[in-house]
């Protein structure tokens, strides 16, 4: 990304700090020496900001993990004043996987309160977390901050981890595009009351809203236009080659046996890895060995041309 800064490789993975980051903890400083605080005090809150961006650090660490389970890689990491961006290879087309990554972010942010609170009930404390540096512990109020990145990020509504997590159940019943679009509407219902009552509180929320507001709609769009697996003979004829993610089930990528194809390029992110015979995947659905990976079901093929297949499809 543009003008950030590397600040090294985590879990193999490039760091990356946005240079506008840096306008958090300087204002943050600076509001609180103007508030009238101590030079203590405004080190003390600059510091609580480092922490608790360290959280959003590891929060977009637990998606890219998640990620590689199923073996999607992530180009890299970038610290920004809104949060943190895991900017992933391809985003997983089965619902299961993209709701196991989705969830990832805020599993961490939970297992990181859930830390926290610990030792402090083990050490003696006490006071209640609140979200305001200065009125209670450093490590209490931390603990409140990555409950508030759960549930925030949890909120049914694009590009947060609640839209993607919507979008993957509704995506277990219905086509992927029509789950997206209806996980769209519902984002962008709930910008709508953000938006509102940004109008007569914080102006914060007003902003987030219409974030939100054209973040679902991009989703909506992108979703549109990706290309799917034809459900049909008749709907494959003239169109791109079928292709089969690695990483997929036996029962993800069934409609594949509608395609007019005897053999599908297995691809895992843009790189072809091997060929699935039609009566492969025919015979494993037969014998209700739908659980069984596509990459286990393939046969490598030394031979066969990548260049004509990769970019189009289903992957």
């Amino acid at each position: 990304m543009n003008y950030s800064w590397k600040l090294g490789r985590l879990c193999g993975i490039d760091i990356y700090l946005h240079w506008s980051f840096l306008i958090v903890p300087a204002w943050v400083a600076l509001t609180t020496l103007a508030a009238g605080a101590a030079l203590a005090s405004a080190v003390s809150a600059t510091l609580f900001i480092f922490a608790v961006f360290a959280c959003v650090l590891l929060h977009e660490l637990g998606h890219a993990l998640a990620a590689r389970r199923y073996g999607i890689a992530t180009r890299d990491i970038t610290l920004l004043p809104i949060g943190g961006l895991a900017r992933l290879e391809n985003m997983p087309q089965a619902p299961r996987q993209e709701l196991a990554i989705a969830l990832a972010g805020p599993a961490v942010n939970l297992a990181i309160a859930a830390a926290i609170g610990a030792g402090l009930l083990v050490g003696g404390t006490v006071a209640w977390p609140t979200l305001v540096p200065a009125a209670g512990s450093f490590l209490a109020n931390l603990v409140a901050v990555n409950l508030a990145l759960a549930v925030f990020n949890l909120l049914p509504a694009f590009p947060m981890d609640g839209g993607r997590v919507l979008r993957a159940v509704l995506a277990m019943h219905l086509p992927y595009a029509r789950a997206t679009q209806i996980a769209a509407v519902v984002g962008q219902g709930l910008a709508v009351c953000l938006a509102v009552m940004g109008l007569f509180g914080s102006w914060n929320l007003l902003l987030v809203g219409l974030f939100v507001f054209v973040a679902a709609r991009g989703e909506a769009d992108r979703a549109a236009s990706r290309p799917t697996m034809p459900s049909s003979p008749d709907a494959s004829e003239g169109g791109p080659l079928v292709l089969l993610p690695a990483h997929a089930r036996a029962d993800e990528v069934a409609r594949a046996v509608f395609a007019e194809q005897y053999y599908f390029p297995v691809v895992q992110g843009r790189e072809v890895v091997g060929v699935l015979p039609k009566a492969a995947l025919l015979r494993a659905l037969a014998n209700r060995q739908g659980d069984r990976l596509i990459a286990d079901l393939m046969t490598e093929q030394e031979n066969f041309n990548p260049a004509a297949c990769v970019g189009s499809g289903w992957a």
